[in-house]
């Protein structure tokens, strides 16, 4: 998908409702996977976790923001992965977040996060990792799940940061209800951010407008 200058787009906040809002945007300019917008208010505190969405309703597509940094307005974005709609969704349920977790080998536990998820793998952004198996350990309500993963393939991006596309591995039942729980959980979160893109909003009165 190519975005033109002038295009309309939002950034909606997924995952910790700290981050949870939504800014409208106007495209400067789209090269590759590197988009750089002007927004209609300063983006406030942390730059992700965002996704950035075209379009409303079932039209809309989306796209994870592996990178984004600017200051003011003017925001260049990297992004990740492939552009979904809702169609994809449906077909093959994919979720983006930006969820802290930790991956565990033996006594090691490196820090990341997860940045999408599906019932078959997950992508995990990680500084430095090269493991191919793994314990995923996330909290998903009040406690922690912990789920088996095999590394399928490793991404390098800024600052020494991988982004480990991985597949679930040998699921016992119980582990199977975790990774059901963590879906849910993530898919709950994007949901919440998409109702809140498509949120109408207030008209000003008409004394308002008439001032």
């Amino acid at each position: 998908m190519r975005l033109r200058p002038g295009d309309r787009v939002t950034l909606v906040g997924v995952g910790d409702a700290a981050q949870a809002d939504t800014i409208a945007a106007t495209v400067v300019s789209h090269h590759g996977n590197r988009v750089e917008v002007t927004l209609d208010q300063p983006l406030e505190g942390a730059s992700r976790p965002y996704i950035l969405v075209s379009g409303e309703g079932e039209s809309a597509r989306f796209i994870g923001i592996e990178e984004s940094a600017g200051s003011g307005t003017q925001l260049p974005i990297t992004t990740l992965g492939p552009w979904q709609n809702a169609a994809n969704r449906r077909a093959s349920p994919r979720f983006p977040t930006y969820r802290p977790c930790e991956l565990i080998v033996g006594s090691t536990v490196t820090r990341g996060h997860i940045l999408d998820l599906s019932m078959e793998g997950i992508a995990i952004e990680a500084v430095g990792w090269t493991g191919e198996r793994f314990i995923l350990r996330v909290e998903v309500g009040s406690g922690l799940v912990e789920i088996p993963c095999q590394s399928v393939s490793f991404q390098e991006t800024a600052a020494d940061l991988v982004v480990v596309h991985a597949r679930f591995e040998n699921l016992t039942v119980a582990e199977k209800t975790a990774v059901i729980e963590l879906s849910e959980s993530i898919r709950a979160d994007f949901e919440a951010a998409q109702a809140r893109l498509v949120k109408p909003r207030r008209r000003p009165s008409r004394s308002l407008r008439a001032g």
